[in-house]
């Protein structure tokens, strides 16, 4: 049982032994995802928030009810309350809204565990078969038990009908480093167009070391994924940089044969040859990502030859693009000799042609753009280093992830190999993974993170207040940590800048939010928090004065 899964964990290993530790026992086939973070104090910054969904004592599942643990795991708190921060920390999942079991490396005793509880803001009392029943503000209970040196928290849940059968063959093999291993089984329907597929991950804490993903496919991959081969030349250009760029150096037909391709479109083998007698799609199809994230524009470019390997004419090509088109099914008309516009399940795409080039996109001057060679080349060196020979490569600029990302991807017998390299520590994607698995998750860790705000505005207003009683007159302050248009969901130290060292206002730790003060010409005082919670570039904002907290959240 689930107490059974953690007594092993006493010697701590790696975070991929101790994952396969846990998947080797009938408690861990009850986990849709399960994760071990070791040694826990470097990942904690990266990770943000650790959230615990909450069962109500009935067993019904409460969305709205959680607990953040990464409050009891500041390390103020942690050394007072016998947490071990170089030890492993559990989480898993069995349902899918969230986290629903934790366990956090612990040393201490009665008193140290129930002092680390009160940190949470929640009611504890002593369970009649042993260890707590914490019940936070916000509803729901969770049981506490000590278990060798993990202090657990797991949450009243019912028992899952389909158990998760782990698949020790996707962890064999992965690198042993400090940071976080991961396993998800991701159910069909989570994400809209996601097939179920089960992945194993090693994102390390350690700033440049590479991260492994690996996902199982759904069927035989097709051999031109497990080949290296020569870097290919990449196509297209735009005014501003891309905030993602896909290449994929194999034949653009041999993408339409990867089974969630092929079932998506429905693909057989008359389709497969009918387009193979109309184009050849040369390797190095390139995806760019532009725009913004509400906004986003997406444009393609790639070398199309005939079958026989000789080139079209621009207008030759836009006339094999629309029958190719029309023969899947697509609604299409040409716009002109060498552009047409389909839809493409309900999204008007755009196309352009020239002498065996072909650009696609959602807008249509992104598109031509791109094919005719304005502003600035993708095939950026950085890039074309990670691309060269692998079978598909991937980059994301940093405002999308911390310090930004290049992989590589590979497909070999039953499963795809994503290595990732970033500019920070892998580990800092841990995020996103886990709103992978938990669609709820996102909108949890938004709110776990607005506390933050709740909690610094008192602190902040208390000291204005001592600042008047001590001068006469509150003090106006400009945004900080940082400006409130440099806002992101990750985590910064703590700058008061100008005006700041006059008052009693140090916040320890990394914050996500920004915090300033404004002074009306009647000497009232307001004091303001934002915090963007879910990285969407809309950030919420709190403001406090003597009547109270206002919250205006742009969702």
């Amino acid at each position: 049982m689930l107490l059974q899964v953690l007594l092993p964990l006493s010697v701590a290993g790696t975070p991929v032994e101790d994952l396969a530790a846990i998947l080797h026992t009938d408690e861990g086939r009850h986990y849709r995802a399960a994760a071990v973070c070791a040694p826990l104090e470097p990942v904690l910054g990266p990770m943000g928030a650790i959230l615990l969904l909450l069962g109500a004592p009935s067993g019904v599942h409460q969305s709205e009810a959680f607990l953040d643990l990464g409050r009891m795991l500041d390390p103020r708190v942690a050394e007072t309350g016998g947490v071990d921060l170089g030890g492993s920390l559990l989480l898993g999942t069995d349902m899918d809204g969230g986290p629903g079991m934790a366990a956090v490396p612990f040393s201490g005793g009665l008193q140290e565990v129930e002092e680390l509880l009160g940190t949470a803001g929640s009611q504890v009392a002593s369970h009649p078969d042993g260890g707590w029943t914490l019940t936070p503000e916000e509803g729901g209970e969770l049981r506490v038990h000590v278990v060798g040196d993990h202090l657990v928290f797991r949450r009243l849940s019912v028992p899952v009908d389909d158990p998760l059968e782990p698949m020790p063959w996707l962890i064999r093999g992965l690198p042993e480093e400090e940071g976080c291993a991961i396993f998800l089984d991701v159910e069909e329907g989570l994400m809209e167009g996601l097939p179920s597929t089960t992945a194993a991950a090693v994102l390390p804490s350690v700033v440049g070391r590479d991260a492994r993903v690996r996902f199982s496919s759904q069927g035989a991959i097709p051999p031109a994924f497990g080949r290296r081969s020569p870097p290919a030349r990449t196509f297209g250009s735009s005014s501003v940089p891309p905030r993602a760029l896909l290449t994929v150096n194999v034949p653009g037909l041999e993408v339409l044969r990867v089974p969630s391709v092929e079932a998506s479109l429905g693909l057989g083998p008359q389709e497969h040859a009918a387009l193979a007698s109309l184009v050849y799609i040369e390797p190095g199809m390139t995806v760019a990502g532009l725009g913004t994230q509400k906004d986003p524009q997406v444009v393609a470019t790639m070398g199309v030859l005939r079958p026989s390997g000789r080139s079209f004419s621009g207008a030759g090509l836009n006339r094999r693009i629309v029958r190719m088109l029309w023969e899947l099914g697509m609604p299409v008309r040409k716009l002109g000799r060498r552009a047409f516009v389909a839809d493409v399940g309900g999204t008007l795409v755009y196309g352009a042609t020239d002498v065996g080039r072909l650009s696609v996109g959602t807008d249509s001057l992104v598109v031509a753009e791109a094919l005719v060679g304005h502003g600035e080349p993708w095939n950026q060196p950085e890039f074309v280093d990670v691309a060269a020979g692998r079978p598909v490569a991937l980059a994301i600029a940093e405002d999308l992830i911390s310090g930004g990302l290049v992989a590589g991807l590979e497909g070999a017998d039953r499963t795809w190999d994503l290595t990732v390299q970033t500019g920070g520590a892998a580990v800092e994607v841990l995020d996103p993974v886990i709103a992978l698995a938990s669609p709820a998750y996102v909108a949890l860790r938004s709110r776990a993170r607005a506390v933050e705000v709740e909690r610094l505005l008192p602190t902040l207003m208390a000291a204005q207040e001592d600042h008047r009683d001590r001068t006469g007159h509150y003090l106006a302050l400009p945004p900080a940590p940082r400006p409130l248009g440099l806002l992101s969901t990750r985590a910064v130290h703590w700058v008061g800048g100008p005006g700041w060292d006059d008052l009693d206002f140090a916040p320890a730790g990394d914050l996500r939010g920004t915090y300033w003060v404004e002074v009306d010409e009647g000497g009232q005082v307001r004091v303001h928090g934002a915090i963007d919670g879910d990285g969407d570039g809309d950030p919420a904002l709190w403001i406090l004065d003597r009547e109270g907290m206002v919250i205006q959240d742009p969702d």
